[in-house]
């Protein structure tokens, strides 16, 4: 079945999404046990009380907000033909052409897979931000490789993902260089719409964005 990716972190709620853990590691368990059996109250006093506490969790009616707008822009998408994963992974072999180093396939199959689902969702905007993160997570996980062995992964999953290789990398290069010297001050300004270069526009436009998809390649 098409690797639809339905579980992707909502537009600028990173902090939110914090939030929201620590409020999940603080939910009372009491709310997960049943409440009687025989007419009998199996929580505690204490499990009780806690219960009691107001609610962290917030209001459904925003995530019935949120879901009724994605459903309007993206509902003609219904029914789209969607690639699935594993035709991204045959290619991946194919041009490949050889077994994938054991302590290597799980990296390659995490960049492989979820670098697809961010390509297939339809939310999802190429630009020079996500070709950094693609570049960067593979120059990572790989660096122990011998170089004609890196090239040939590299060439192989942009090829499996339909990228254009020297244009990722490209990409990858200029945000470094632009990086450099950069404090967090500048990174801030950069995003708030105060830097004209290429990464500056590609920052504040994903600032500005409501629909952006925030992924790992990302981050």
């Amino acid at each position: 079945s098409p690797c639809v990716d339905t579980l992707s972190t909502p537009p600028n709620n990173m902090f939110l999404r914090s939030a929201l853990l620590v409020a999940a590691v603080a939910a009372p368990a009491a709310a997960f046990a049943p409440s009687s059996v025989g007419g009998l109250q199996l929580r505690s006093q204490q499990s009780a009380m806690i219960s009691a506490a107001p609610s962290l969790r917030a209001p459904s009616t925003v995530s019935s907000l949120q879901m009724a707008t994605l459903g309007e822009k993206y509902g003609h998408l219904r029914g789209a033909d969607v690639e699935p994963c594993d035709k991204a992974v045959r290619r991946f072999y194919e041009l490949f052409a050889k077994p994938v180093p054991f302590v290597f396939r799980t990296a390659t199959n995490e960049i492989l897979y979820m670098s697809h689902l961010d390509i297939v969702n339809a939310r999802f905007e190429m630009d020079i931000l996500w070709g950094l993160g693609f570049y960067s997570t593979y120059d990572l996980f790989f660096a122990a490789l011998d170089e004609d062995v890196r090239q040939n992964l590299f060439k192989s999953l942009a090829g499996a993902l339909k990228l254009d290789k020297d244009e990722i990398k490209g990409d990858a290069e200029k945000v470094l260089e632009w990086a450099k010297g950069k404090t967090e001050a500048d990174v801030v300004k950069a995003i708030n719409g105060e830097d004209d270069s290429e990464i500056g526009k590609a920052l504040a436009k994903a600032k500005s964005n409501p629909d952006f998809l925030y992924t790992r390649n990302f981050g």
